[in-house]
C-alpha cells in the first residue's frame, strides 16, 4: 500500500492508496473536532478574494456613504436580474449602516444580450451610479457609440467560480 502526502496550508494528510491507477477527484476535507472543513473551498474563498481585490475600482460602479464604510459588498450584477433590482433598492439604506457597494457587470445571457449592452452603457456613462440606477429601473439609454471595457470584456474570469445568474 502506498501513502500520499497533500500539503494543504498548515493541513497535512495521507491517503492510503490501493493503486498507483487510484487518484483523488474532488473536493479535500478536513475532519476537525467542529465537523468536515471543506479546504478546497477554503483555498478558493481565498483565490476569489485576491481576485476580486485586483479589480480596480475605476472598473466596478460604485455605492457609498458619506463615511468611510465599514464593510464593502462586491455584487455581480445583471440589469435584467429582478433579485438585483431589490437589492439595489436597499443601496441608500446600506450606505447609512456604513456598507458600500461595489457592482461587476455580469450579463447573465452573456456578451450578446441586451443586458451586456445595458451594462456597457453603464460602464461608458459620465456618472456610472446614476446610469446603473437608471438601469436597474428599466430605463433605456439613447443609442450611442459604446467603448468596450475590459470589465466586460474579461467575463471568463467569472466562469471559474462557478458564479452562476438565476435564469429566468
Amino acid at each position: 500500500m502506498a501513502f500520499i502526502t497533500f500539503g494543504w496550508r498548515a493541513v497535512n494528510l495521507s491517503i492510503p492508496m490501493l493503486t498507483a491507477a487510484t487518484s483523488l477527484v474532488g473536493d479535500l476535507y478536513e475532519n476537525a473536532p467542529g465537523g468536515l472543513v471543506n479546504l478546497s473551498e477554503q483555498e478558493q474563498n481565498q483565490e476569489r478574494a485576491d481576485a476580486l481585490a485586483a479589480v480596480p475600482e475605476d472598473e466596478r460602479v460604485v455605492f457609498r456613504g458619506a463615511d468611510e464604510p465599514k464593510a464593502t459588498v462586491v455584487v455581480f450584477t445583471d440589469p435584467t436580474c429582478p433579485y438585483c433590482a431589490r437589492l439595489h433598492e436597499t443601496i441608500p439604506e446600506l450606505n447609512e449602516r456604513g456598507i458600500a457597494v461595489h457592482y461587476l457587470a455580469f450579463p447573465r445571457a452573456g456578451m450578446g444580450s441586451q443586458a451586456a449592452t445595458t451594462l456597457q452603457q453603464v460602464w461608458c456613462s459620465d456618472n456610472r451610479s446614476e446610469a446603473m440606477t437608471q438601469a436597474k429601473e428599466g430605463g433605456r439609454f439613447p443609442a450611442q457609440r459604446i467603448a468596450i471595457t475590459r470589465s466586460l470584456v474579461n467575463m471568463s474570469w467569472v466562469k471559474p467560480w462557478a458564479c452562476r445568474g438565476h435564469q429566468r
